[in-house]
């Protein structure tokens, strides 16, 4: 779609992105370290309150820095 309105996308290979993280992404991707995890599991081992865990979750997967498979647990990418 951007083709046909004329602009040109030009993308590095050397591009990096520096992501600064909270407290409480750096302790989701700690326990996401090792092994992966269900979304009860991960609230459950940082005994944190479950929507901010989601919202960590959700801006830790749009950075790239973790994914959700099939069935439902959560890992370090």
């Amino acid at each position: 779609m951007l083709n046909q309105l004329g602009w040109d996308i030009i993308v590095e290979d050397n591009q990096k992105f520096d992501i600064v993280l909270n407290d409480i992404q750096k302790k989701v991707l700690e326990a996401l370290e090792l092994d992966s995890k269900t979304f009860d599991e991960i609230v459950n081992s940082l005994n944190a309150d479950v929507s901010q865990i989601m919202v960590t979750l959700t801006e830790l997967e749009l950075n790239g820095l973790i994914k959700q498979s099939n069935n439902k647990y959560y890992k370090c990418i």
